[in-house]
């Protein structure tokens, strides 16, 4: 299956395109390696990605990253078979620019396309190194948005939460692994646990889980529809001052 993703949920722009035609190698497969250039000159096969700080910049620098992609994998947008992208929560900005050039390409190509929650994104690949798993992007305002995962899946939130509120809600009694953009923030403002652990932090966009995710959602559940929308745990700042406004005197 190939397939186009993209995750604008942070300040790090990632694009991905899967190559995997109709070989004896399944996309399933071709996700565990890096992109090559078979020796024999056939057709590239596998996952070709970039990752750019853009400091939220994403307009700008979004649909180039599209067309290098694209070429390194080989591929012209017809043969595209599923389009996808981080769902939210995340930048409000960054999750509209994504959504919208998904829908867009996906109209006009006639292409089926999934939305896959960012937490989901973050989380995916590390239940076997924790019983409890929480990935963690900075909301503001000392605010986090994340979840808790048990052996892979969502057992709670998500939530846009403070550190005392997200304690609270751990275990205390079961190791607890913190990933994600901004596992080491929220390190920095929760209580020491000796079960607490922390991946390091990476600038990298977890492109590889966003089409893993994509292609088993899409198999096993279908293409979202036209009217899907994205999930947001708070209202934007647009929206807050609007409504402050409507209330002043």
């Amino acid at each position: 299956m190939n397939c186009l993703a993209i995750d604008c949920s942070t300040e790090i722009l990632g694009v991905a395109v899967l190559h995997a035609p109709d070989t004896e190698n399944t996309a399933a497969q071709l996700l565990k390696h890096p992109y090559r250039q078979p020796a024999n000159g056939t057709t590239p096969q596998g996952l070709v990605s970039l990752s750019i700080d853009t400091g939220f910049r994403h307009a700008e620098r979004l649909m180039s990253a599209v067309d290098y992609c694209m070429r390194e994998a080989g591929l012209a947008a017809e043969e595209l078979d599923l389009l996808t992208c981080s769902g939210g929560p995340g930048s409000f900005t960054g999750l509209r620019i994504a959504l919208s050039t998904i829908k867009g390409l996906a109209l006009g190509l006639a292409k089926p396309f999934v939305l896959v929650p960012t937490l989901d994104i973050w989380a995916y690949g590390y239940q076997a190194l924790a019983p409890v798993v929480v990935p963690a992007l900075d909301a503001k305002r000392s605010q986090f948005y994340t979840a808790i995962y048990r052996q892979g899946c969502l057992v709670d939130g998500p939530f846009d939460i403070n550190p005392a509120a997200l304690q609270a809600k751990l275990p205390s009694d079961e190791s607890v692994l913190f990933v994600g953009p901004h596992g080491g923030l929220l390190s920095r403002q929760l209580g020491s646990n000796s079960r607490w652990y922390f991946m390091p932090q990476t600038r990298q966009a977890p492109l590889h889980s966003l089409v893993a995710l994509a292609i088993a959602g899409y198999q096993h559940s279908g293409a979202a529809s036209a009217e899907a929308g994205l999930l947001y745990l708070r209202a934007s700042d647009a929206e807050e001052a609007a409504a402050r406004q409507e209330k002043a005197p």
